[in-house]
């Protein structure tokens, strides 16, 4: 059976994810569950009462060309190892799309985390839209509080309460609107991404 998220299925989605994404480390499932998901976001399919596949359609402001329209990103898609290969994921899958057509959604977009599953959500329609690209930084340290980049000061900040997030946002935002296609984010997304 699937429905909507509960409040009370939170500790065994949890469980499920430590179990499907080993990788993750329990301060980032407990921050996903605190600030990112949403029950009415959340689908999860239920055997005996137990959340055993889920998957979340989390919406996003998606532009292309000069338009802006809304996008369904499809986050911790999982299944519990011992019920997999039942069929669970496509009609979670299936009833996702249902629900975000219903929704208004013009698109719906993933990022896998492993190649394999490259071929398993294009079996659903999904096509490659990025090229992968790796940018490695070099750590700065500085003893003062601010250090001079090219003839400007820049702050160093220690903590998140530091920032001024609404003024950070704004050139951020500006950023990404001068980007032909891009996935955009509200302020509430951005803030959430500065804690990961």
């Amino acid at each position: 059976m699937i429905q909507y998220g509960e409040d009370r299925f939170k500790s065994g989605l949890q469980a499920m994810w430590k179990q499907c994404f080993p990788q993750d480390s329990d301060a980032f499932i407990a921050f996903y569950f605190d600030k990112i998901y949403t029950n009415d976001e959340s689908l999860i399919y239920l055997e005996d009462g137990c959340p055993v596949a889920f998957l979340q359609m989390i919406p996003y402001p998606v532009k292309i060309g000069n338009e802006i329209c809304s996008g369904g990103y499809l986050s911790g898609v999982m299944t519990a190892p011992d019920y997999r290969k039942r069929g669970y994921m496509e009609k979670l899958l299936n009833t996702a799309f249902d629900e975000m057509v219903n929704k208004g959604y013009a698109y719906s977009f993933l990022i896998p985390q492993e190649e394999w599953l490259f071929d398993f959500y294009g079996k659903y329609g999904y096509l490659s839209a990025f090229q992968e690209r790796q940018s490695i930084f070099q750590e700065v340290t500085a003893p003062k509080e601010s250090l001079i980049l090219r003839n400007k000061k820049v702050h160093i900040y220690t903590s998140l309460s530091e920032i001024d997030i609404p003024n950070v946002y704004a050139v951020y935002d500006r950023f990404l609107m001068e980007k032909p296609n891009v996935i955009l984010k509200t302020p509430k997304q951005f803030e959430a991404m500065l804690w990961v």
